[in-house]
């Protein structure tokens, strides 16, 4: 699992280097920072490696699944 949450971690902390400083991107990067972002793309990485798939073909879905929902 620490694997997983060290390369979920270190896509984040790439995407949010990415975003231009200030103005409406801190929000994004605030939220993204959220140690909560880490929670569902750690449980479905795990889930696809306890059926049998390759964890790194999930990255593309579990990104967007990540950067499109917010934690309650």
């Amino acid at each position: 699992m620490q694997h997983y949450k060290d390369a979920i971690e270190a896509r984040i902390d790439r995407w949010c280097a990415a975003l231009p400083a200030g103005g409406l991107y801190a929000p994004m990067a605030y939220i993204m920072k959220l140690p909560a972002k880490r929670v569902r793309p750690i449980a479905a990485l795990m889930a696809c490696e306890l059926f049998g798939a390759d964890p790194t073909m999930c990255w593309t879905k579990l990104w967007a699944l990540s950067c499109s929902t917010t934690s309650p």
